[in-house]
């Protein structure tokens, strides 16, 4: 399953509500979505919600400081640090995937 695969299963409308729950704070949608997911997706969906939640953070600090009171620097961080960690989590879920098939 490729990520931007998995990203659409969990932007679906199957996910919406869980999504936004957890945005909001809300641990509990973890277990709505595994209750409708196989086992070998869920660490992967898991992954991605993470994902969400600290992109959705990090929109929320820019918003709530401001622009102007946060330095272009720290933005320039954060934007890699988030594409950093969009790799990592694209190599996992190859990876994984790999593992997966070859255990079949």
């Amino acid at each position: 399953m490729k990520t931007m695969d998995i990203f659409k299963a969990v932007l679906s409308k199957k996910y919406a509500i869980e999504v936004l729950k957890v945005l909001a704070g809300d641990d509990r949608s973890f277990t709505g979505i595994r209750e409708h997911t196989s086992a070998e997706h869920n660490t992967q969906i898991d992954r991605v919600l993470k994902f969400l939640v600290r992109l959705a953070l990090i929109n929320h600090i820019v918003q709530e400081v401001g622009p102007k009171e946060v330095s272009f620097y720290r933005i320039t961080q954060r934007g890699k640090d988030i594409l950093r960690l969009y790799k990592m989590m694209e190599e996992s879920a190859e990876d994984d995937l790999a593992i997966a098939s070859s255990a079949r």
